[in-house]
């Protein structure tokens, strides 16, 4: 993806919404198109109507081709410990499948 490539989303509410529950009021799913070892940033900006209170949150994250590599934090190609406990946290709470932690727990025993 060229610094070119990208969406560009603006709504407004004229109504008031209660934040103070911090109560999830929008889900935006976006599908990003790239290959291995791309890095995709969401620039995510979120304001008042008048521009007060603006929050800026950046999130980058780097396109894999295997499960192990969405633990591999320090990017040094191995899994370590604390990574597979990550990895297996994730699996008891339904966030990846069997064979994604399959694949993790083979690459840590490698």
């Amino acid at each position: 993806m060229s610094g070119e490539d990208y969406v560009r989303y603006l709504g407004v509410s004229t109504s008031s919404v209660d934040t103070s529950t911090k109560t999830k009021v929008a889900s935006v799913t976006f599908k990003a198109v790239g290959e291995a070892g791309d890095v995709i940033c969401f620039n995510v900006t979120t304001a008042t109507i008048d521009g007060r209170d603006a929050e800026v949150v950046t999130e980058c994250i780097q396109i894999v081709s295997e499960p192990w590599q969405s633990y591999d934090q320090n990017q040094n190609g191995e899994i370590e410990d604390q990574e597979l406990i990550n990895a297996i946290l994730d699996w008891l709470n339904n966030l990846i499948s069997d064979n994604q932690l399959i694949n993790v727990i083979l690459k840590w025993l490698s």
